[in-house]
């Protein structure tokens, strides 16, 4: 069982290998507690102290080391599927616990509202969904929020030939392994991009569920050529949206920007 729980584990199948093991170790548990190597150290005369906690130390030291040997596993299966999770080309990009950053965007509004770091320009929306960048009327860059309130990302990438680089989806996202020189995500809750040529097209860092920095570089959109590095807020450290509602876009691309 032990084999087939590690085989499991090896072959993708976190859940059932996970299960595997838990049942070899109750199984384990369940066959120390009767055995008879424990029966012959249980002292006849419970009145012998001294003996009968030397019964009391096998009886439970060797059920703790199973339940120890146990834990352990579990946390080995767990960073296999992380790790594997890191390295898949389809995924979800999920907020992480770092501090959000000292920034401008601090002074004016509230600890709980989410800041988007963008271009090393600070949005602070504070009406769903925000869109943020259009190519000829259509909504590249667009920021939502659930019903839960969780904020997620939408974004779509393409090289100049229109094929897909990368699409996010409200945090879900899908990399094309033909359209790109590597892809690199070092957490749970960052993901960077890198097209055919080596340059970032993607870099999107999901600090903490109030503060998410995203950088790229030149990318395509309906043929239009968008470089987000010249985007800048005409100097206004922290742009703050009115909580009205906001259909339209901050940029709006009608031809290239390179």
């Amino acid at each position: 069982m032990f084999s087939l729980g590690l085989a499991m584990i090896y072959g993708d199948d976190f859940t059932l290998g996970i299960a595997a093991l838990v049942v070899v170790a109750v199984w384990s548990i369940g066959a120390w507690l009767v055995s008879k190597e424990l029966a012959k150290k249980k002292p006849r005369k419970l009145t012998n102290k001294l003996a009968y906690r030397g019964y009391l130390f096998w009886k439970w030291g060797v059920v703790s080391l199973i339940l120890a040997g146990l834990t352990l596993s579990v946390l080995f299966v767990n960073q296999k599927r992380v790790d594997k999770e890191l390295q898949a080309l389809h995924g979800t990009l999920f907020a992480g616990s770092e501090p959000t950053p000292v920034n401008p965007c601090s002074q004016f509004v509230g600890k709980d509202q989410f800041v988007l770091d963008f271009t090393s320009d600070l949005v602070a929306p504070k009406s769903f969904p925000f869109p943020v960048l259009a190519v000829k009327h259509e909504p590249v860059l667009v920021l939502d929020r659930s019903t839960s309130g969780v904020i997620s990302l939408s974004l779509t990438i393409r090289g100049p030939d229109g094929r897909l680089i990368v699409e996010l989806t409200k945090n879900e996202f899908t990399v094309n392994p033909n359209n790109i020189f590597s892809m690199k995500r070092d957490s749970r809750s960052r993901l960077v991009v890198r097209d055919q040529y080596g340059g970032v097209v993607l870099d999107a860092d999901y600090l903490n569920p109030q503060f998410l920095r995203l950088s790229a570089g030149k990318f395509y959109s309906s043929g239009v050529l968008v470089n987000i590095q010249r985007f800048l807020l005409q100097g206004r450290p922290c742009l703050q949206t009115d909580g009205k509602g906001r259909t339209f876009p901050m940029f709006d691309l009608q031809y290239n920007h390179p």
